[in-house]
């Protein structure tokens, strides 16, 4: 059974977030501390820590005495694509007027969006959507705000679980290489309207997706079902 040291909360946030993130928790499941802490070797007082932790980021919600997984619906997802509608043309906004273009910044980009390709031509999903997180993320780190890096990290938490359900729609993985790109030479040509324009045009076609997923009653029932029976 795995010993935690000092950074035990950390370390049962990570196992929650996994375990929800694969469904091995569904959303309305009870989370139980007693269960998480058996499971890790700990006391129950770090994992109901991490559990609060995940209620302060939407991930969980507290009913009385219990901790439940938060249900997330469509309109959860369009608020959060709305809010990253917001952040990040700032952040990029801020990337161009603070002249934060450098050869490294783009060239990272660019490994990030070979690796990305090379992922998506042999269908490692994991790797794909960690490639779409760090080309975000990268973004993020270049403006150095550091309240939107919070709001982004946020919002991470509360919709890594909905990443699989894109597999549903396996074009979209190439769609969002293409649109990437799109932002990548517009960064390079350091257009701002441009590059706004791009980053609105990806994530309006990402609302479009998850859209078309929830809207489809018959894959959507589908893939919850798989889920349930893990």
């Amino acid at each position: 059974m795995p010993r935690i040291g000092r950074d035990s909360v950390a370390t049962a946030t990570e196992i929650l977030l996994n375990k929800i993130e694969n469904y091995e928790i569904k959303s309305g499941d009870v989370v139980s501390d007693a269960e998480i802490a058996k499971e890790l070797g700990v006391s129950r007082t770090p994992v109901r820590e991490a559990m609060m932790l995940l209620v302060d980021n939407g991930v969980l919600e507290r009913k009385r005495s219990k901790f439940i997984v938060s249900p997330i619906h469509l309109d959860d997802i369009i608020e959060i694509i709305e809010v990253r509608e917001a952040i990040e043309v700032k952040v990029l906004e801020i990337i161009l007027n603070k002249d934060r273009v450098s050869l490294e910044f783009l060239e990272n980009i660019s490994e990030l969006q070979k690796k990305l390709r090379e992922n998506i031509m042999v269908g490692n999903l994991e790797n794909i959507f960690q490639c779409d997180h760090e080309f975000h993320q990268i973004l993020f780190e270049a403006a150095g705000n550091k309240r939107f890096l919070d709001i982004n990290h946020r919002i991470n938490l509360q919709t890594q679980r909905t990443r699989w359900l894109t597999q549903l729609t396996p074009e979209r993985f190439m769609e969002t290489y293409n649109e990437h790109e799109q932002i990548l030479a517009a960064l390079k040509k350091k257009e701002i309207a441009q590059v706004k324009d791009a980053m609105l045009l990806h994530l309006k076609k990402t609302k479009e997706n998850y859209t078309s997923i929830f809207s489809n009653e018959k894959i959507f029932n589908m893939v919850t079902s798989l889920y349930n029976e893990m």
